[in-house]
């Protein structure tokens, strides 16, 4: 900045001159501005876990919008379930809905999606609004990241006797083997009976629930299980008034620390017919 003196007959006056760009003042925006949140599960994640992820848009600016579009991308590592937008279109994990947003409103698409049995390492749920005349268009865009924590692979298998006897046990053999590359620490064994009565297997921590008339349940805490380990367990069962066994509900499943690769293998079934 310099001074400049300016004679103009007996007065002399001072002028301020501003040397370089003058500093304009802010201006009010007049236009829609669109901003864009994700939330949802930002930790450790595991296998055959169902996430809820929320696409929030929200339109900050004075004006209204009528031709936006949110985009939302899921990551390798998670299959889209479902979403509840019937206006969205889903293709190849890319969820792509139209936005109309007054001032102040807010729009939330909210998206289900599991977590594939072969899932590894890290991922990020990415979210964008698409509009060319956003005068902010830096948070147009929002992620979240999660880590799929490691699994493992816990399998059943379930042996009964072709026939029931009328009177007095028989034994079911249930083995629990880990096959998955990690330790399990905490695995647990569930047996239901339909049309039978159970006994808790000597030497494992088990407890029967569901004493009801509807059958029995047995529950079995296995513990800290190896990679490559495996416990049999024989439970006692008689046939209750009514017939014929049917072993309903049985599955062992590792610990809510790890996930199971291959979930398919965690349950076993048997039908058992009572002697003649």
């Amino acid at each position: 900045m310099r001074r400049v003196l300016v004679a103009h007959g007996s007065a002399v006056a001072v002028l301020l001159i501003t040397i370089g760009p003058a500093r304009a003042a802010s201006r009010p925006m007049n236009g829609a501005d669109l901003r864009v949140r994700v939330t949802g599960p930002s930790a450790r994640v595991k296998t055959g876990d169902v996430l809820d992820y929320a696409v929030q848009v929200h339109n900050a600016g004075p004006a209204a919008v009528g031709s936006a579009t949110a985009v939302a991308w899921l990551p390798a590592q998670i299959a889209v379930i479902s979403y509840d937008d019937g206006r969205c279109h889903e293709r190849a994990a890319t969820l792509r809905c139209p936005v109309s947003l007054a001032s102040g409103e807010t729009r939330t698409v909210h998206i289900l999606g599991i977590v594939k049995p072969a899932a590894t390492g890290a991922f990020r749920v990415r979210a964008k609004a698409l509009w060319a005349r956003d005068p902010i268009p830096g948070n147009n865009h929002a992620a979240l990241a999660a880590r799929v924590a490691p699994s493992t692979d816990v399998a059943v298998r379930l042996s009964a006797p072709r026939h029931m006897p009328r009177m007095g046990w028989a034994a079911l053999a249930v083995t629990v083997v880990n096959r998955g590359p990690n330790p399990s620490r905490r695995v647990t064994l569930h047996v239901g009976a339909h049309g039978a009565r159970l006994a808790a297997p000597a030497g494992h921590h088990c407890k029967i629930t569901g004493d009801g008339a509807g059958g029995r349940f047995l529950h079995c805490a296995l513990g800290w299980m190896a990679s490559g380990a495996g416990h049999t367990l024989y439970v006692r069962v008689r046939p209750s008034s009514g017939g014929r066994v049917l072993v309903q509900d049985f599955a062992a499943s590792a610990s809510p620390e790890l996930g199971d690769r291959r979930p398919g293998n965690n349950t076993a079934t048997a039908r058992v017919r009572p002697a003649r």
